[in-house]
């Protein structure tokens, strides 16, 4: 089980590979490409959250 500490999430070993390889396909840190996949996936959560507009 791998583990970001600053973050506090917990990957398996197949996923952690997967985090490396696509951070490093990115040129990004492991660090920076967590955040910016939590980042997008938050704003996705807001954005499926609101309500739609109702036209009367």
């Amino acid at each position: 089980m791998n583990i970001d500490e600053k973050l506090r999430l917990r990957f398996t070993d197949e996923q952690w590979l997967e985090i490396e390889v696509q951070a490093a396909s990115m040129k990004m840190s492991i660090r920076d490409y967590l955040r910016m996949v939590l980042k997008q996936q938050i704003v996705e959560l807001i954005a499926e959250s609101r309500p739609t507009d109702t036209l009367h």
